[in-house]
């Protein structure tokens, strides 16, 4: 279970406060945020939903109230209902013009969706100010997905200075430390990540996002104990299914397969409980470890997932975990055309070359395979799984 949201006794009050007054806009507003902020604490979809009735309340007494809308656009992205959302601006644009907030909210929501030239609208259209930190993690976002993650995440750590300048709270500004840590990991700067999310976890000690990054930094080096223990702790204060899936990864690289397993399970467990959100991570957990008893019918489930996700957000991440499912099913010629779209804008993270090496491989390409697995070690040694470490020794 999770523990209880440092938000619990705010969000209390507040709630006193509409049912007294259910025409106070501003306490609605006030409830959608702390929902908001308990969905970025701790993880639970539910404080999601909440948040949008909260904000559809507020907007329904005061239609202008850019913050509400912004929270309103926020909640509705973490749902993956990018459409409502982007749709929501359009609407408060049209009836109010522009408001910075709405235009951050928009810019994170539309790279989200992989709607890029509109993100890239949304975020140039932000002057000074607080919104600001939120521009500047969309543009080190695009910086990535061209493929310099360097520079990316160097963007990243300027938004971070950028909310922590403008007074942002704590675990805002530890979120673009942990965005910035995330790129840094994913370009093979293990140090920087690691500088980075300690930065997360002194903005924010009860951050769950900061302490798993410390934790693939720790497995990254090969302290095991240690990335287990800081996954653990991650996970306990926010289980949700990235947290979660960590334990299962860890557990695998210890070499303990029957703990790796029952971690899987209750990863599983979360992602089914909202596949709306979670199917791409569903997909991607399926197509690793299908079920022993009905493989079949599980990949054409996982299948079903991705291409759901895909329609929705078709970003290079998800066209990845649509090329491994593909692969799974025995379909490495479709995979390979699931790959060239994860590649089309010039993405190079380890999941994307793992996963084109595997469909080379497949195909009997084996110097493509080789070149890939030849640019995951460039990034770092351990984004190299065992089994494709042994077929191309160094």
């Amino acid at each position: 279970m999770p523990r209880q949201s440092p938000a619990d006794p705010a969000i209390a009050l507040f709630e006193r406060r509409v049912a007294e007054d259910e025409r106070d806009s501003g306490s609605w507003a006030v409830l959608a945020h702390l929902r908001v902020r308990a969905f970025d604490l701790h993880g639970d979809v539910a404080d999601l939903a909440r948040a949008e009735v909260a904000a559809r309340r507020s907007l329904a007494i005061d239609p202008a109230n850019a913050q509400a809308t912004a929270l309103l656009v926020r909640a509705l992205s973490a749902m993956h209902r990018d459409a409502d959302a982007l749709l929501v601006c359009d609407a408060f644009a049209e009836a109010h013009g522009g408001a910075a907030q709405v235009s951050a909210a928009a810019a994170s929501a539309a790279f989200d969706a992989g709607r890029w030239g509109r993100a890239e609208k949304e975020a140039g259209a932000l002057g000074g100010g607080e919104p600001d930190a939120a521009a500047m993690l969309v543009r080190a976002r695009f910086v990535e997905l061209r493929g310099d993650g360097p520079n990316a995440a160097e963007r990243a750590r300027n938004a971070a200075r950028a909310a922590a300048a403008a007074g942002m709270l704590p675990h805002e500004v530890a979120a673009c430390h942990v965005a910035a840590g995330a790129i840094a990991f994913r370009a093979g700067r293990i140090d920087d990540a690691r500088a980075d999310f300690e930065r997360a976890v002194t903005s924010c000690p009860d951050y769950g996002p900061g302490i798993g990054g410390l934790a693939d930094v720790a497995a990254a080096d090969g302290r095991l104990a240690d990335a287990d223990r800081l996954a653990t702790a991650a996970a306990t204060l926010r289980p949700a299914p990235r947290e979660l899936a960590q334990r299962a990864q860890i557990a695998a690289l210890r070499g303990d397969h029957a703990a790796a397993a029952r971690a899987a399970l209750v990863v599983r467990a979360a992602c089914e409980a909202h596949p709306d959100v979670y199917g791409a991570e569903l997909a991607d957990l399926i197509a690793r470890a299908p079920s022993a008893a009905n493989a079949n019918a599980d990949l054409a489930h996982a299948l079903e997932l991705i291409d759901a996700a895909v329609a929705v957000r078709p970003t290079p991440q998800n066209h990845a975990v649509r090329a491994r499912v593909l692969l799974a099913l025995a379909r490495p010629a479709d995979a390979a055309a699931a790959v060239t779209e994860a590649r089309r804008m010039g993405t190079r993270t380890p999941l994307i070359l793992e996963t084109s090496a595997r469909v080379a491989l497949a195909l009997g390409r084996r110097d493509a395979a080789a070149e890939d697995v030849a640019r995951l070690r460039a990034i770092h040694p351990t984004f190299v799984p065992a089994d494709l470490a042994k077929e191309f020794p160094r």
